[in-house]
């Protein structure tokens, strides 16, 4: 059990610090070029407006998780575009930072804190409630809302595609959530290209799985590349 609380803490630690862009030595770009050729998208992002985050998180506020199956998580997770860009908030990096620095001594309930800090901001993080729920069980807390609520974020970004191909690519709402799903699966990150054709933007990122076997997944970033304000 402690190889695996090491395990989960070092994961948690990856993900965070390359999501806030903190890694030293990020994934290397490939060198060669990637050629995909054209194709069309299997996955259409729903319609967002800032009104259904904010109503979601009124429904959220109990932390009851009877009421997680009536929410749509997809476009949950896409309002947030338009959420953040109604209050102006740039990013969440700065916590970002605080968390993966946290993340590295034993001090869980500041780990916590700062981690509720950041979905203060945007409880649509998956990555921050993975954390959350590994804090609140070293604190002797009970992380059943943010573990059902977790899984059917990580869902909601399966059901867009199986990430195999250009066109069925998951398709993200944020970058930062292709990490997150890359842990969910349990791989290791090992080298990442980007492309744009058919109009999308495409991160490719290459891993290996526990068997040391190579494969790409395919992340569809379009939407928060074309973010601005």
């Amino acid at each position: 059990m402690k190889i695996q609380s090491k395990i989960i803490t070092l994961c948690a630690i990856l993900i965070l610090s390359a999501c806030a862009g903190s890694l030293k030595t990020p994934p290397p770009l490939a060198k060669s070029s990637i050629k995909i050729a054209e194709f069309k998208p299997t996955f259409t992002p729903p319609k967002v407006d800032a009104s259904f985050y904010t109503e979601t998180l009124k429904k959220l506020q109990a932390k009851d998780t009877t009421v997680l199956d009536s929410i749509d998580m997809t476009r949950f997770r896409f309002s947030y575009l338009a959420y953040r860009k109604s209050i102006r908030l740039f990013s969440t990096d700065a916590l970002d930072k605080k968390l993966s620095k946290a993340m590295t001594k034993t001090n869980f309930n500041e780990i916590e804190k700062i981690a509720d800090e950041i979905l203060e901001m945007d409880f649509t993080d998956v990555s921050t409630h993975f954390i959350k729920i590994y804090a609140m069980k070293k604190n002797g807390k009970d992380p059943s809302f943010h573990q059902a609520l977790y899984k059917r974020l990580i869902q909601s970004i399966k059901v867009s595609g199986d990430g195999k191909s250009p066109a069925t690519a998951f398709v993200l709402s944020q970058s930062k959530e292709s990490l997150a799903l890359i842990n969910h699966f349990k791989l290791l990150p090992t080298t990442y290209f980007t492309a744009n054709m058919s109009g999308r933007v495409l991160d490719i990122i290459e891993c290996k799985n526990e068997k040391e076997e190579s494969l790409s997944i395919y992340f569809d970033i379009t939407e928060p590349s074309n973010f601005s304000f």
